[in-house]
């Protein structure tokens, strides 16, 4: 039988007394922000209970959120810790929340998928203060585990007081979660806007409301970065991104939101004659903060530049698959992504010439 909010309230108050308050367990501030108000991809609201709660977030969580699948903090993944182990695959999901902080921080379990390969021993190796205090509960609250002992102090204490942490690949430990939506923008410097397209594997819903990225006069250029598949078409300078798979599904719906950004009211691309999808990072193919890693559809047709700044399409690829259609100007394009896959050719391929239209299948 599943706890009830009395219980599960009790449990996490018993977690947080042990180490003086300083672990908490359910955030109440983290989860008003990203629950009060859950939309769908299209931006329509599918659950506002939370706003209209007058009792204990805690309770909402308890009865409602944990259900749903909402977070309790930053940092706890219920779905994972459930599959993660056998004996917490039968408890309700607030329940699995009391289970981690009364038992499994201290028995030295992950909490979410970043933390399972964490490097313990470095951790105290770089925290030599907190050796002390490991030690001194290496037998009545870490199982003998050294190991555990320094996740443990990392999860109720080190992470709230910055302490980096890594895992066994020497990646650095980050806890807090990707944002569930993420305000679409560009940064502009000299003649190249950047703009951040990343639904972070589908966990962030890119989102706006009458946004205009307006790349001005001259030889404007457009970087990308992110993982969206995108839809761009050059012919039209006012608007010339058509489509993004704003939900990272992998598919641009034609549900008039996806495949018709501008006309939805989310935003508007206008006046760039370059993209930029390049990586900057290729030996971290991962890295959708240097690189596009999202498939690209590029219409240049028609296009043949003003003869003086730019005479056809001049175009960098990204890191997924590319389709590129050509102009009638002199086009230089470059593909970016895994050998064999954009329908421009490989990776740092330059291609120079006069073509009315370059289509080239998967």
């Amino acid at each position: 039988m599943a706890l009830t909010y009395t219980q599960v309230k009790q449990g996490l108050d018993a977690a947080a007394a042990e180490t003086g308050g300083k672990f908490v367990a359910f955030d109440t501030a983290y989860y008003l922000s990203n629950y009060a108000i859950v939309r769908d991809s299209n931006g329509n609201i599918i659950d506002d209970s939370l706003s209209k709660f007058e009792g204990d977030p805690l309770q909402h969580y308890v009865d409602h959120g944990a259900g749903n699948g909402y977070m309790p903090n930053a940092w706890f993944d219920g779905a994972f810790y459930r599959a993660q182990y056998s004996d917490a695959n039968q408890l309700a999901a607030a329940d699995l929340l009391v289970h981690y902080a009364l038992h499994g921080v201290n028995e030295g379990r992950a909490p979410n998928a970043s933390t399972v390969y964490f490097d313990g021993e470095r951790y105290l190796a770089d925290n030599p203060d907190v050796v002390p205090y490991v030690e001194a509960n290496l037998d009545t609250m870490f199982g003998g585990s050294m190991t555990n002992g320094a996740i443990a102090h990392y999860l109720k204490f080190g992470a709230a007081e910055q302490r980096p942490a890594y895992d066994l690949g020497g990646n650095e430990i980050n806890l807090q979660p990707n944002p569930p939506t993420s305000e679409i923008g560009g940064v502009t410097a000299g003649d190249v806007t950047h703009v951040s397209l990343d639904t972070n594997g589908g966990d962030t819903l890119l989102t706006g409301s009458q946004v205009v990225i307006d790349g001005g006069d001259g030889t404007s250029v457009l970087r990308l970065t992110g993982d969206a598949d995108l839809r761009i078409d050059m012919t039209n300078s006012n608007n010339q991104v058509r489509g993004i798979d704003l939900n990272g599904d992998g598919v641009i719906a034609a549900n008039g939101v996806e495949n018709n950004v501008s006309a939805a009211g989310i935003v508007t691309f206008k006046n760039f004659e370059v993209v930029d999808a390049y990586a900057r990072n290729p030996l971290n193919e991962g890295d959708a903060g240097n690189n596009y890693l999202g498939d690209i559809k590029y219409d240049g047709t028609g296009v043949d530049g003003d003869g003086v700044s730019t005479d056809g399409n001049i175009y960098l690829g990204g890191m997924g698959r590319d389709e590129v259609l050509a102009g009638i100007g002199n086009d230089f394009l470059v593909g970016g992504g895994v050998a064999g896959r954009d329908g421009i050719g490989l990776p740092s391929d330059s291609f120079y010439g006069f073509w009315d239209a370059l289509s080239t299948g998967y």
